[in-house]
């Protein structure tokens, strides 16, 4: 287990600690990177950094990510048998498709049906200063997970901040009294 991992592409610079693996994928229609991150208490996390050129077409994104999430969808966890269909993911970044209009549908759906990922930002409150919403947060099996914009005086984008509550209790509140 490596203590940081960094994994650069041309548009993405990821920084990462206690990865246990890491990937990433350039290609003309985005680049992508991943690691999976082991918790303090054990538990794993997959984090996801996504870029797509701009003006692709919704059915060459959708291919790009179903060649590089497979292992995360249920088929795909099912094959080499060791369930990254059931590992919690953060999937952001900027897609380049304005999620506050109807064309987007189609990825929205993707990301939801195949591998459960679910938009954890509002897609009417605008990314960019041109009122779009092109970046996004997508989260699977964690809860209380925040994310909310952040202000920048200097981007063409409204950085996006995404809060996961990561607590370990301790021992003596795990104690179950039967009465």
């Amino acid at each position: 287990m490596h203590d940081t991992t960094n994994i650069i592409t041309p548009n993405i610079d990821m920084t990462v600690r206690q990865a246990e693996l890491a990937s990433s994928t350039v290609t003309s229609v985005g680049e992508f990177c991943a690691a999976e991150c082991k918790m303090e208490e054990g538990n794993k996390i997959v984090l996801m950094v996504i870029y797509i050129t701009p003006n692709q077409k919704m059915d060459d994104i959708i291919h790009f990510l179903k060649r590089i999430l497979w292992p995360y969808t249920t088929a795909g966890g099912e094959y080499p048998g060791r369930g990254e269909d059931k590992l919690p993911i953060i999937l952001s970044g900027d897609f380049n498709v304005n999620f506050s209009r109807e064309d987007a549908r189609p990825l929205i759906d993707f990301l939801q049906n195949d591998l459960n990922l679910a938009m954890n930002n509002n897609p009417l409150i605008s990314t960019t200063r041109h009122g779009t919403t092109i970046d996004a947060v997508f989260v699977r099996y964690l809860n209380a997970v925040n994310t909310k914009l952040f202000v920048s005086y200097f981007s063409y984008h409204k950085p996006l901040i995404t809060e996961v509550p990561i607590q370990t209790l301790p021992e003596d509140t795990m104690e179950v009294d039967i009465i």
